[in-house]
């Protein structure tokens, strides 16, 4: 196999490196809605919510994903009482997700404390539901608070979805990693990995300050740092 091809190996393993940070966002924002309303609810709830942020503050990401990536398989098996394998690129999006989520419900909760709660009310006075409320009220102004910090957010889970190259996801590192050892000339992949991490966090960028104008159209909106 000559070197265009290990090129071309590491270009189709963006794909996998996008599908994976991608799937932990799409998760991670998820869960950090709920861990943030969490947050604001009954004791027992926020007690949960302390805890989980708490295992992920203090444990390293690789740790956390060999955990999901060996323990999935052991509980659903032993729930179903058969052999059940779990996918090391699944692995990788949950574990990403649960530890985004636990970032992400932080800044969702500061978010939410910035809301006018007069806008609350008065939506409440004409009529609307509390979900309603929720919904078409605050949520909108939640996502223009939070959009910022989640971006950052992104940009990170972007650049630390290489760790799951250890669990055997062949995505940009892993596929980096393999072309240098069969040619024995890593400074050449390993710079071509990181121009591709580059483009990726630049379009990001850019795709970042185009959203963010646009949350906050006709209004000074934020500004967005890498």
């Amino acid at each position: 196999m000559n070197n265009l091809e290990y090129f071309l190996q590491i270009i189709y393993a963006l794909k996998i490196t996008v599908f994976l940070a991608l799937g932990a966002l799409i998760l991670g924002l998820v869960l950090g809605l709920l861990g943030a309303l969490m947050e604001r609810g009954m004791l027992l709830f926020r007690i949960i919510a302390q805890i989980w942020h708490l295992i992920i503050r203090a444990l390293p990401e690789i740790i956390v994903i060999f955990i999901f990536y060996f323990g999935l398989s052991i509980v659903l098996s032993a729930l179903l009482h058969t052999y059940v394998e779990v996918s090391a690129f699944l692995s990788g999006v949950i574990a990403l997700g649960i530890i985004f989520g636990a970032y992400a419900s932080q800044i969702i909760q500061s978010a939410m404390n910035s809301i006018d709660q007069g806008e609350i009310d008065a939506a409440l006075s004409l009529g609307m539901s509390k979900y309603q409320a929720f919904i078409m009220i605050a949520l909108p102004n939640i996502a223009k608070h939070a959009f910022p910090g989640l971006m950052n957010l992104w940009l990170v889970v972007l650049k630390d979805s290489s760790i799951v190259s250890v669990i055997g996801v062949v995505d940009i590192m892993r596929a980096s990693q393999t072309a240098a050892a069969q040619n024995f000339a890593p400074l050449t992949f390993y710079l071509f990995a990181a121009f591709l991490y580059l483009l990726l966090t630049t379009l990001s960028y850019i795709g970042a300050r185009f959203l963010n104008k646009k949350l906050h159209h006709g209004e000074q909106y934020e500004r967005i740092s890498l």
